[in-house]
């Protein structure tokens, strides 16, 4: 695909393949392609890994490192759990080491599940982590660093590129994405592939598609109003936006500036 993140991530993970990164992080929101181009490109270059999802604790994310340590590459996708100090203990020494060697990993537990499941204190790995989130990233920093993260997050025209350079891979109807592309903009939430791919399946159920849509990808109030101001620089100054802004939905001048600035406007 010809965008620059799409561009980042395939360059990330051949190095993350290579071994050349010991960490790959993609933020970023739902349904905007990270899963599958990553799940892509690891089954496509014939990478040994394994995937996790749902949910975990510290002693099970020990277990899944050790019980994986003939892996290449680990995949993590939004795993709830995974923000526990235990956990992000083990990934900083997971995904470096000081000095340049084997990476080791520590979990020092009187829990009785550690003899029962076969795990020893501490063990060495090679193992290369790639972690996925659709949340922010607070209390990661640490992990950060120790590898390459992206940020995965389009604005609304870089989203419709993609639904269409994905339109056959993801299995989208051309009505609904013809629908979309009319229908939608900025201030449309929950704008995603697996939206275009719940509303193509009912529409080749033979279910209203279009009712649905409606419903599932409701505009933003507050993005449509700045969107609409924005549109009206050329007949109002920044000063009187803010003042509509403020009239209009009862936010602060300092949210009109904050959102403009997400939003690239």
């Amino acid at each position: 695909m010809e965008n620059p993140k799409f561009n980042l991530l395939n360059e990330g993970l051949k190095a993350i393949q290579k071994g050349s990164l010991n960490l790959l992080v993609v933020k970023g929101e739902a349904g905007t392609g990270k899963s599958r181009t990553i799940l892509n490109y690891l089954r496509g270059n014939k990478v040994n890994f394994n995937y996790f999802s749902s949910y975990t604790t510290p002693l099970s994310f020990y277990r899944i490192l050790f019980e994986n340590q003939d892996k290449e590459v680990l995949v993590f996708d939004d795993i709830e759990g995974i923000s526990d100090l235990k956990i992000i203990a083990m990934l900083k020494s997971l995904c470096w080491s000081p000095e340049g060697i084997d990476r080791e990993i520590c979990y020092f537990s009187t829990s009785e599940k550690m003899g029962d499941f076969g795990l020893p204190p501490r063990f060495t790995t090679k193992a290369r982590i790639i972690l996925i989130f659709n949340t922010d990233l607070r209390g990661f920093g640490a992990v950060i660093n120790r590898g390459l993260c992206i940020d995965f997050n389009f604005n609304f025209q870089e989203k419709i590129n993609i639904f269409i350079e994905m339109q056959e891979q993801a299995g989208i109807d051309k009505d609904v994405l013809n629908w979309v592309k009319s229908n939608c903009n900025e201030s449309t939430e929950n704008l995603s592939l697996r939206s275009l791919v719940i509303l193509s399946n009912l529409k080749r159920d033979g279910f209203d598609f279009e009712m649905f849509a409606k419903e599932i990808l409701k505009g933003d109030d507050e993005i449509r109003v700045l969107i609409e101001l924005v549109a009206k620089s050329q007949s109002l100054t920044v000063s009187q936006q803010v003042e509509e802004w403020i009239k209009k939905t009862g936010r602060s001048r300092a949210s009109f500036f904050r959102l403009k600035k997400r939003l690239n406007l």
